[in-house]
């Protein structure tokens, strides 16, 4: 990774602080819940009058790196189209970037432009016509689409109609992260592109047999990014009409089998309680060799192992994390943001210019290889010679967003209840108080529960 990239990296979660000059990493595609990260500090600026000839786009967005760097790139925007104008009203973090939208929308003031994660934000926005399909704005024009990752496209459609343009993309926590040290002194094979489970299960148990030696392998199970896990085993939670839990069949048993065998069959994982400050900084410290991760967990874990004084006698690598041997899937989940039309704007037009002007793949890679986020939503972005220079990884992770798995949405958008069940009884699993077979049976029986509800007014952000 090259030092002026990588100094622009710091940690961030799923869904920074940007005060100049930015020492950040690229950021995940989903708003990070955590209350710790500290939103843009910029006070809103008075708007000049428009001449009657311009058109104001009004633009209210997230507080994260890829919402900087677009407001950089305002002015090359406005000399290309002279006859408009951004306006950035209000640049907020998640979740008051969420209650920010809903009292706009209260109040007859809704931008033009909006940002939002893949999953249920879109639907819920376009159902209460806090956004408009863009198809009804483009009418016979296409849409600024071609190239973009079919997956993005997919989890970005409600309903038969696009909701949002994808300016982000990725295939999740697609990967294997890996410290080779740790590896290596428990005389394990390191990780290989052709690997499957079987492989990775012997290696992780291979680093638990030393004594009091690192723990072999953290392979996430919080949702959302547990569906990635779930779909290498060919199950998934929820139906894909949103209305059942499909949770409780052979390939969902098998995988939460799975998850159990690691910690108390193979003593390869850590149990619950186990777990010190997070996966990554177990890493980090020497306390794990291996984790299923991203792109932006990568790129972070190397820019965590580069401070300290003892920090250079470990690295960070990485692969795909191992397909399956019977469903030759692999673990992947459609993650990003869209660019989204506000329901009463009358700029639709010069919306779309802005989503296209943003979606170029000049665009996503310079947004890569200058450390504000992911290189953009498209096949070209991913794969431009410089990002590869950069990280050679990209190409591969490019194949797999293109065909990642869609996040199946509950028909009432309770999509934050639904995972709460998931946690609370695969918590339960691991910490040996449930067997697999009852866990996913608690699960269904609840997320059935759940999904018997109407939608809720008020959407609770998973």
């Amino acid at each position: 990774m090259a030092l002026a990239c990588r100094s622009r990296f710091v940690e961030v979660s799923p869904i920074v602080p940007v005060t100049r000059p930015p020492t950040r990493p690229p950021q995940t595609s989903v708003p990070p819940a955590s209350p710790t990260l500290p939103p843009i500090e910029r006070p809103t600026p008075t708007p000049s009058p428009a001449s009657p000839s311009e058109r104001r786009i009004i633009a209210d967005v997230t507080a994260y790196g890829w919402s900087e760097f677009a407001m950089a790139r305002t002015s090359e925007f406005e000399a290309r189209f002279p006859g408009v104008r951004m306006h950035w009203r209000s640049v907020l973090p998640w979740p008051a970037y969420l209650a920010r939208v809903d009292v706009l929308q209260a109040s007859g003031d809704p931008p033009d432009l909006l940002e939002a994660p893949f999953g249920v934000v879109l639907t819920h926005w376009l159902r209460r016509r806090v956004i408009r399909p863009l198809g009804e704005v483009a009418q016979a024009q296409a849409l600024p689409v071609e190239g973009l990752f079919r997956s993005a496209l997919q989890a970005c459609s409600v309903d038969g109609k696009l909701a949002g343009i994808p300016f982000l993309a990725n295939p999740g926590e697609a990967l294997l992260i890996y410290e080779p040290n740790a590896l290596a002194h428990a005389q394990a094979d390191l990780p290989r592109d052709h690997w499957g489970l079987q492989d990775l299960v012997q290696a992780a148990a291979a680093v638990q047999e030393r004594e009091r030696g690192p723990f072999g392998l953290v392979p996430r199970h919080d949702m959302p990014g547990a569906i990635a896990l779930l779909h290498l085993f060919g199950a998934n939670l929820i139906s894909l009409e949103g209305r059942r839990c499909t949770l409780n069949s052979p390939e969902g048993i098998e995988c939460l089998e799975w998850l159990r065998s690691l910690i108390y069959d193979l003593r390869a994982a850590p149990a619950p309680w186990q777990m010190e400050r997070g996966a990554m900084d177990m890493l980090r410290r020497g306390k794990l060799a291996m984790l299923r991760g991203s792109l932006v967990d990568l790129i972070k874990g190397r820019a965590l192992l580069s401070e300290g004084v003892a920090a250079s006698a470990r690295t960070l690598r990485a692969t795909l994390f191992p397909a399956h041997p019977k469903t030759g899937q692999r673990a992947t989940l459609a993650n990003g943001m869209a660019y989204c039309l506000g329901g009463r704007s009358r700029v639709g037009a010069e919306v779309l210019q802005w989503i296209e002007f943003m979606i170029e793949p000049a665009q996503g890679a310079t947004m890569f290889l200058e450390g504000y986020a992911e290189p953009g939503a498209g096949i070209d972005s991913w794969t431009d010679r410089r990002v590869l220079q950069q990280e050679p990884l990209c190409a591969a992770l490019a194949a797999l967003a293109d065909v990642a798995q869609v996040e199946q949405r509950p028909w009432n958008e309770a999509s934050a209840a639904c995972y709460a069940a998931w946690q609370r009884n695969v918590l339960a699993l691991l910490a040996g108080r449930l067997d697999p077979a009852t866990a996913a049976d608690h699960i269904c029986r609840q997320i059935e529960l759940i999904l018997r509800q109407p939608p809720a007014e008020r959407l609770v952000s998973p």
